[in-house]
């Protein structure tokens, strides 16, 4: 756990170093047309956010470890839920992205920090200074684990997330924002119907021994196929 600690906090340093690093260039990489807000702010806020996730999450893998899953999705559906109603508050109160943005801020390390505190009671030998040095055999595992994720999001972030910034150079920060929208409902169906998809997995199983499993596993296959083809088709009609 020592060792994860200072592992993310030298990504949370490299996040920051690199984002502040790219501050001056935002106007060339992004087209700010019809954004009223302070752009520089925003930005600052977003890296905010981003590096603030890396400053206690590392204690996350413990209860992942210790198979407490069901604490972190408590904890993060609990905070999306009243997240996400405070949101709605301050857009209707204030119509500000930054309160917004700040409000983000303050939940991420709210819940980063209860997670913490957490899994510190939960825990109390990791509250001990004594730590003893990794084997060599072992931070070789974790140097080739962390290379291996660390090119893995960059290869993501080329696929996916290249998009994005393409759509905002080009055609703006609104047009990008309408994207954004329907993008959502799309990964929110998709993350809906992959944890159906999912929990069927062991009654599938159990119907190996069955002549009807083969039905069963085709219509779960054109169950999603058909809710993403119409969800995909219908709103892009409107959306174009």
């Amino acid at each position: 756990m020592h060792f994860y600690k200072i592992c993310y906090r030298i990504v949370a340093s490299v996040v920051s170093f690199i984002g502040l690093a790219l501050l001056p260039f935002l106007k060339i990489m992004i087209n700010f047309h019809g954004i009223s807000e302070n752009i520089n702010l925003l930005y600052l806020l977003y890296l905010s956010s981003t590096v603030a996730t890396y400053l206690f999450s590392y204690k996350r893998s413990m209860l992942y470890a210790d198979q407490k899953n069901y604490v972190l999705n408590i904890t993060d559906t609990m905070t999306s839920i009243l997240m996400n109603i405070i949101f709605l508050f301050v857009l209707i109160k204030f119509r500000s992205y930054v309160v917004y943005l700040v409000v983000t801020l303050v939940f991420t390390i709210l819940e980063n920090l209860f997670i913490s505190v957490y899994v510190d009671n939960k825990y109390p030998y990791l509250k001990e200074k004594k730590t003893e040095k990794l084997e060599a055999k072992v931070f070789s595992n974790f140097k080739l684990q962390i290379y291996g994720m660390f090119f893995h999001n960059v290869g993501n972030f080329a696929v996916f997330g290249t998009d994005n910034l393409i759509i905002s150079k080009f055609l703006g920060l609104k047009v990008m924002g309408l994207y954004s929208n329907y993008l959502l409902v799309i990964t929110s169906i998709s993350t809906l119907l992959t944890a159906i998809i999912t929990s069927l997995t062991a009654s599938v199983g159990n119907l190996l021994t069955e002549k009807k499993q083969l039905n069963l596993l085709k219509f779960i296959k054109i169950f999603p196929l058909s809710i993403f083809g119409y969800t995909a088709l219908h709103p892009f009609q409107y959306f174009c």
